[in-house]
């Protein structure tokens, strides 16, 4: 809000003031007697000073969002985007056509690539290697689909024409295409726990990648920084040092569905047992061979509620007979803020949506992760006592029930988990941290 005293005639404040003045703010006019013509306010007469707002509409923004591959890439930029249409900007996404179709929060949509992943059904379950997510950057984000990525990007730039470009953190094709139409663009975190301290080992990587689309060599990778970082978890996640720029932290949002779930009104329902929701996300869920069925076996004939999703690609029947188990539902999707909030605990890969998404309503965590960017996860949440995790492969029937045991009924876990949920709610919320942004990488240059 900005303040300023009335000394002068409305038209010679705001003569002095336009310039200076970050239109979204609202203008507190405070002061004795305005001129006669001042008709947009109520006169203020000498005897009694009141003060009067004016919301003065900014010109609408153009805001573009652009995400690397899966859904869970998209999901941080949505509640960006829809603070970007409450302010009444204009809003663009560039990515695949299964996941952006239906958002409200985008007005126009570009959507030039294929799915990158069409396998159908659950899969084979792989061996998973620690440093997965070190090894897989420069195949998965720096290969021939983000060099495709930054010419598509480039194109909607052009065509479409925005003030400032969000994108996923490992989104380089589109910091690229910004870089080179000049517009600025603001990097979003993905990653909840893993800081990029693989830049060092994929340096060459992302020089020759800039080579190929004719962009100058960044020793420093000041690519990786944008006009600013947006990071959607705690502190005690991810500090966040390894970004030589300015760094906002924002709360993280979930969106429900357009209608309530049955499902989920069942498990509220489901009071006297364990609620458990069963999720391994929408990517990795083709790779989990039989886990949801070793999982399902192993919570039969417990004190259970259990929700399972599929994701896409997998049908419920792949995984499990629901037959005459009213213990058990299996759906193929229904939104994670339908589900969190009723929950004892969440059995999932350690992907980051989940992961922070199930600690932002302090519920703990059983975790068996299959690459990227889980097992630094799985790791931290065992390091913070939120939870434990097991491994895909050899986890047996009684462990897994030994393990759901240990965490739902464990003081230390239900408080760790606690704590971090509280960590998560003082974060600023998006449309702060919207506002923010725009002010600083907009308005401000």
């Amino acid at each position: 809000m900005v303040v300023v005293p009335i000394i002068s005639p409305l038209g010679e404040v705001m003569h002095r003031c336009v310039d200076w003045l970050f239109v979204r703010h609202t203008l507190v006019l405070h002061g004795p007697r305005l001129c006669a013509g001042a008709s947009a306010v109520d006169r203020f007469t000498e005897e009694r000073a009141t003060m009067k707002f004016i919301q003065y509409r900014a010109p609408r923004l153009r805001t573009m969002f652009s995400y690397a591959r899966g859904r869970g890439h998209l999901i941080p930029l949505l509640p960006l985007a829809a603070s970007g249409r409450m302010a009444n900007d204009e809003t663009a996404v560039v990515g695949h056509p299964v996941h952006i179709e239906q958002l409200a929060q985008f007005s126009t949509k570009f959507a030039p690539y294929k799915a990158s992943d069409t396998r159908e059904g659950p899969g084979a379950l792989l061996p998973v290697r620690p440093d997965d997510v070190y090894e897989k950057i420069s195949q998965v984000f720096i290969g021939p689909e983000a060099l495709q990525a930054a010419v598509e990007v480039g194109r909607a730039i052009r065509s479409w024409k925005p003030d400032i470009v969000f994108c996923d953190e490992v989104d380089f094709g589109a910091m690229c295409a910004a870089e080179l139409e000049g517009i600025p663009y603001v990097v979003v975190g993905v990653f909840a726990t893993v800081s990029q301290s693989w830049r060092e080992r994929h340096y060459a990587a992302l020089q020759r990648f800039r080579t190929a689309l004719n962009l100058a060599e960044d020793p420093a990778l000041t690519m990786l920084n944008g006009a600013a970082v947006i990071l959607p978890f705690p502190e005690c996640m991810r500090n966040g040092r390894e970004f030589n720029t300015k760094v906002l932290r924002m709360r993280p949002e979930w969106f429900p569905g357009e209608r309530a779930s049955e499902s989920a009104r069942w498990l509220r329902g489901r009071s006297g047992t364990i609620r458990i929701y069963v999720t391994f996300g929408t990517e990795f869920n083709t790779r989990t061979g039989n886990l949801f069925r070793r999982i399902v076996s192993a919570l039969d004939g417990m004190n259970v509620s259990v929700l399972v999703t599929t994701g896409p690609r997998v049908e419920p029947e792949d995984i499990v007979d629901n037959d005459g188990n009213n213990w058990l539902r299996v759906e193929k999707d229904i939104p994670q803020a339908e589900i969190l909030k009723s929950v004892d605990l969440v059995i999932c890969h350690a992907g980051s949506g989940t992961l922070v998404g199930a600690l932002a309503h302090g519920v703990p965590l059983l975790m068996f992760p299959l690459g990227a960017d889980q097992v630094p996860n799985a790791r931290w949440i065992e390091e913070s006592g939120c939870g434990a995790s097991l491994n895909a492969e050899s986890a047996t029937d009684e462990e897994i029930r030994q393990c759901v045991l240990r965490i739902v009924f464990s003081d230390s876990v239900r408080r760790a988990s606690q704590e971090v949920k509280e960590s998560i709610h003082v974060l600023k919320p998006a449309d702060e941290v919207y506002r923010e942004v725009v002010e600083m990488c907009v308005y401000r240059q």
